[in-house]
């Protein structure tokens, strides 16, 4: 069970980096990052700044996958657990891509 729970980590954590650094930083997201600057700078600022959208990210796969790195018996504590771990490796991954 650790093993699988370990793999879903590695590809949440994978995915979160890759998602939020498209979102972030990619030609194809300058239209709706457009948009989102007219209407309100702070949403802009988050949507724009790949650490600050992982956290969505990684929210939204955590509650999709529902990896459970730790079994403390309360799933609240457990996922929440789980996606401050996956945010935590995303920035970890963007740092050492980005250092490359």
């Amino acid at each position: 069970m650790i093993e699988s729970a370990l793999y879903q980590f590695s590809m949440l954590s994978l995915t979160t980096w890759l998602c939020s650094t498209t979102i972030a930083r990619s030609d194809i997201f300058d239209p709706a990052r457009a948009a989102i600057k007219k209407r309100s700078k702070f949403v802009y600022d988050c949507v724009s700044c790949q650490y600050c959208i992982s956290h969505w990210v990684g929210l939204f796969w955590v509650l999709i996958y529902r990896p459970r790195l730790l079994d403390s018996g309360l799933l609240a504590v457990d996922l929440a657990f789980s996606t401050f771990a996956v945010i935590a490796a995303s920035a970890l991954i963007a740092r050492t891509i980005g250092r490359m």
